[in-house]
């Protein structure tokens, strides 16, 4: 479980870093609709629900599934973490 707390800790790191490409501050929603309210687009229940309205989460969390898929030294991420639920 260690390995799936790691990913998600660096998912939100990547996100909330203004100066990742796939960060919450260079989603449209966060200049045009929340005029830069990071509280309240963190709160929006809309977050991470489509590419229309958080491209920049959905394309983050591609890209880590992607990662998670590869195998580092031998083993993929995705692997241990299914291992460790059953």
């Amino acid at each position: 479980m260690d390995t799936l707390l790691s990913v998600a800790i660096q998912a939100l790191d990547d996100y909330m870093d203004p100066g990742e490409e796939d960060s919450v501050y260079n989603e449209p929603a966060f200049k045009n609709d929340f005029n830069n309210d990071l509280n309240g687009m963190l709160k929006w229940e809309g977050l991470g629900k489509s590419d229309d309205t958080t491209p920049r989460f959905r394309a983050l969390v591609s890209r880590f599934r992607s990662a998670m898929g590869m195998g580092i030294g031998g083993q993929k991420p995705r692997d241990l973490i299914t291992a460790a639920i059953r």
